[in-house]
């Protein structure tokens, strides 16, 4: 959770459409409409033959039962970076359509070669089943995964993806060949059970190793040959495996009932249980490399740490949701697509960390599912300094005290204003590498596809709020002119110029133990106006807050205090250090009329309360 105090915003009115590249979703579709034409195609052909005819649509509806079972399973293994609709339908109907009807092609055309070569009836049964049909119909479906890692290798995230995709091809596969099985038998019943109820699980068990191999050269190997070597590898394993199980199911023709079902399961269950472990082991893999790419993106500043902490486990990911639900309708669901999302940008970092035939076109994939978390995660953010109880925290008495915060700031007289500068007292250059000194750990390579996002602040419901490990200290300071006039800055942001915003004056904290002094310094530094010390409030407030800053991303720890002045003092710039002035424009003292007429035109003010936090500190309502 990010914290339990926290006032949820309203779900946003218009959320960031999902990236959808041209020749995937073509693609993609393409296969869709074909795969459905083939299986309509498919089941047309069956009812010109006497199996529909004979069964009815029974074989149809047995094959659903088994289809139900295999689809859920697949569907909760991959619950936690879910692959899109739109691939999956396109995987199972590739399977269902187009690899049974050119597998069917190619087991008649590999029948009819042993039959001209003088092969008996049995034995050209065997081979086929054996030989032929292993390697036709597992390559056919490798195809289908060929075709991912071509148009749509972004899905490709982990060798978890590609067991997936593997396995709800062979669903799509075996789902049409039971009907096919189904509709051939004399004995339904034992058709159904030895099929649909004891092996379900063959196909999509089958293809999930070649998807494994495939997914593991995209998303590991380092080199494109060592990808296609282990891309072979899986092939051939799942080549194997099915011949394998066909070797046994034929061997069983001839035994009575009940021992060909005791003999299939004593067969079988060892190809199964060995499949269920190296799906355990996958499985696992995948959650230690989510979490391995949450770690990045934290380093990089790209999530917040309560991001890290809510996705690090299972049981954190399900507290988390019901965490969501009591928030109101809908924002469970949103918080599922955040972790899925969260999810899937982790991962995708650790492919491209890890290997360098994973650099691919991704880029734009990223930085667009990178906007959809930010969007997602303005839900669960603050959206107040102070709760709206109607009282100011800081505001002046008759006997010139405040209710809360100490002393009221003295008005300063014009003859109190300093304005001449000595050239020892140069400020130390406020660089980016500053900046950054109290965040996270930043890697020594250039991030070159992240985008740079409006400041998404978590401030507290209630405060002052104390400062946590890692965050950097600042002083903000509300200075004030006589009619209420408010001294902001004007910063933007190098990485995204067309956006600004005005902010308060302040900055990092070099001396904790002389705040007072370093209100006085930071607004020397900014504006050249100097005050006396008699002139700082105490502390109002205090905020922590999460902030973007040319593409540095931190924890940042505000402690607000306020001034008064008596005029308007001219306004320098000319201690500014040159990272200030490539961010900055000219600071200006803004009317309270003119600050609320750039929000209402929508333009971004730092604290987003700043008309909230004057009202309680002036005792005037805004």
């Amino acid at each position: 959770m990010y914290m339990t105090h926290t006032y949820p915003r309203s779900i946003p009115q218009k959320p960031v459409a999902e990236y959808k590249p041209i020749a995937e979703q073509a693609v993609a579709t393409l296969v869709v409409l074909g795969g459905g034409l083939a299986v309509i195609a498919f089941i047309a052909t069956l009812s010109s033959f006497q199996g529909i005819v004979n069964h009815g649509v029974a074989p149809i509806l047995l094959a659903s039962i088994p289809a139900l079972i295999v689809g859920s399973t697949i569907l909760y293994l991959d619950r936690l970076e879910p692959e899109p609709w739109l691939m999956l339908t396109a995987a199972f109907l590739w399977g269902a359509g187009i690899a049974i009807w050119v597998a069917l092609i190619l087991n008649d055309g590999y029948s009819y070669s042993l039959y001209r070569q003088g092969y008996s009836g049995p034995e050209i049964s065997y081979y086929s089943a054996v030989i032929g049909a292993p390697i036709n119909e597992e390559f056919i479906k490798a195809v289908g995964l060929i075709l991912i890692v071509v148009f749509a290798r972004r899905n490709l995230s982990s060798p978890h993806d590609g067991m997936i995709y593997g396995a709800m091809i062979g669903l799509g596969f075996a789902v049409v060949e039971d009907v096919l099985y189904f509709s051939r038998a004399d004995n339904l019943t034992a058709s159904f059970i030895g099929r649909g109820l004891l092996t379900p699980f063959s196909h999509s068990m089958f293809t999930s190793l070649t998807g494994l191999g495939i997914a593991w050269g995209v998303t590991r190997a380092r080199t494109k040959g060592l990808a296609t070597l282990v891309s072979a590898i899986g092939l051939i394993s799942a080549m194997l495996a099915h011949s394998l199980f066909n070797n046994i199911a034929s061997n069983l023709h001839g035994e009575s009932y009940g021992g060909a079902l005791a003999n299939l399961v004593i067969s079988v269950f060892p190809l199964y249980l060995l499949w269920a472990g190296l799906l355990a082991f996958v499985n696992l893999r995948q959650t230690k490399s989510i979490q391995k790419g949450l770690d990045i993106l934290l380093e990089r500043g790209y999530i917040l740490p309560e991001e890290r902490n809510f996705m690090s486990t299972t049981r954190s990911r399900r507290d988390t949701l019901k965490w969501a639900a009591t928030m109101g309708s809908g924002y469970r669901r949103k918080m599922r697509a955040l972790q899925r999302d969260l999810s899937a940008l982790a991962l995708s970092q650790l492919k491209v960390r890890r290997s360098q035939v994973a650099a691919t076109k991704i880029g734009s994939w990223e930085v667009h599912r990178y906007r959809i978390i930010s969007n997602e995660r303005q839900l669960f953010l603050t959206d107040a300094l102070m709760p709206q109880t109607g009282q100011p925290v800081f505001q002046p008495q008759a006997q010139g005290t405040m209710a809360l915060g100490g002393p009221a700031p003295a008005k300063v007289a014009p003859q109190e204003i300093q304005n001449v500068f000595r050239p020892e007292q140069a400020v130390p250059e406020f660089t980016l590498a500053r900046l950054a000194q109290n965040e996270l750990p930043r890697p020594s390579a250039p991030v070159t596809f992240m985008p740079y996002r409006p400041a998404a602040r978590l401030l507290p419901a209630s405060g002052p709020v104390p400062a946590q490990p890692g965050d950097r200290e600042c002083v903000r300071t509300l200075v004030c002119g006589p009619n209420g006039e408010v001294l902001m800055m004007h910063g933007f942001d190098q990485l995204a110029r067309e956006r600004t915003w005005l902010y308060l004056v302040g900055g990092g904290i070099e001396n904790p133990n002389d705040l007072a002094g370093e209100v006085i310094r930071e607004l020397w530094e900014e504006t050249g106006i100097k005050v006396p010390r008699e002139a700082v409030s105490s502390e109002i407030t205090s905020a922590r807050i999460w902030f973007d800053f040319n593409g540095y991303q931190f924890w940042q720890h505000e402690r607000y205090f306020r001034i008064n002045l008596g005029f308007l003092p001219e306004i320098t710039t000319q201690h500014w250090t040159a990272q200030e002035a490539a961010t900055n424009y000219q600071p200006r003292w803004w009317s309270r009329e003119e600050l609320r007429a750039w929000d209402a035109a929508g333009g971004e003010i730092v604290p987003e309360n700043l008309f909230q936090l004057l009202s309680m500190t002036d005792g005037v309502r805004n």
